[in-house]
């Protein structure tokens, strides 16, 4: 079969547009460091792209939600922690108040000292994080405990001071990131054994065995909710480790499907260069000879 002139000339000219196109092709790939740009550039890498980015921004997602969870559960923790601290406290003043013959006015001391007690567990109790109220269930924007304006009692919240707030930390995995008021303190029964307790010893009364049990059982209640968020804690930091090992193994893989090899990019964009100015000086020698052939021959 005869090659036309018209032909030789359309094969050179696609094979420099061609290199040409590559060279372009290598230079984005530079400029941009991504293989893939576009879906027409591998259409399975792409689609792999595409998915691992899903999976990313899930991730990332997921991360948030644990960080917020287990700050807020730290918070919670820390908490509890002094809110024991002051009970321990409580225990001593009344343990020596019980065993020695105080008259009234060291009772009414004693009662002074649990009275101030009284305001800083109320004071934690209705510790805030990030605007909300720790312990106020669902309705957060609510305070959980008030006392009295005679302080002859605390009373919980009308609204309630229960519910769980949950949050995604993995795939089909919530976790609660809150203590209720109700679970954290069995709701006021704490602060009002208190009060009843400062009651008699202002009266001139010393604590009873009872009035002590109740506060050994308070206590083990608090620590034990104390242990409780601790170990949530715990656990959400083993996750947030894990989220963190996911995202480095996610962003591996994107990158080993998107991103391009700059170096080896650049080797190969000069190769072509070249090989598209080789093309160029045989294409100018080559037709200007084929054409006058033709006009030879014709």
């Amino acid at each position: 079969m005869r090659i036309t002139q018209s032909g030789t000339t359309t094969l050179y000219l696609n094979d420099i547009n061609n290199a040409r196109q590559n060279i372009v092709e290598l230079q984005t790939q530079v400029a941009t460091q991504k293989r893939v740009s576009k879906p027409s550039d591998d259409p399975q890498a792409a689609s792999s792209i595409l998915r691992l980015k899903s999976m990313l921004a899930s991730n990332t997602q997921y991360t948030t939600n644990t960080n917020n969870a287990l700050t807020m559960m730290d918070t919670t923790s820390s908490t509890l922690d002094s809110f024991a601290s002051i009970l321990s406290d409580v225990k001593t003043s009344i343990a020596r108040a019980s065993s020695s013959s105080a008259g009234s006015s060291e009772l009414s001391t004693y009662a002074s000292s649990i009275d101030q007690d009284l305001d800083e567990l109320l004071s934690l109790a209705n510790t805030k994080y990030n605007g909300k109220y720790i312990f106020s269930g669902t309705n957060t924007q609510e305070q959980p405990f008030t006392l009295a304006a005679d302080r002859s009692s605390v009373s919980e919240n009308a609204n309630g001071i229960t519910g769980s707030i949950k949050l995604l930390i993995a795939d089909g995995l919530s976790q609660v990131m809150n203590l209720d008021g109700e679970q954290a303190f069995e709701g006021a029964s704490i602060f009002n054994t208190l009060i009843s307790i400062r009651n008699s010893l202002s009266s001139g009364s010393a604590p009873s065995t009872t009035d002590q049990q109740a506060l050994d059982d308070a206590y083990s209640y608090v620590t034990g909710q104390s242990a409780k968020s601790g170990m949530i804690v715990s656990q959400l930091t083993n996750n947030q480790s894990s989220l963190a090992s996911q995202n480095t193994q996610l962003q591996s893989m994107l990158s080993d499907q998107q991103d391009t090899d700059v170096a080896s990019a650049i080797t190969k964009e000069q190769s072509a260069e070249t090989n598209l100015e080789a093309a160029l000086q045989i294409t100018a020698q080559t037709l200007p000879k084929s054409l006058l052939t033709y006009l030879s021959l014709t």
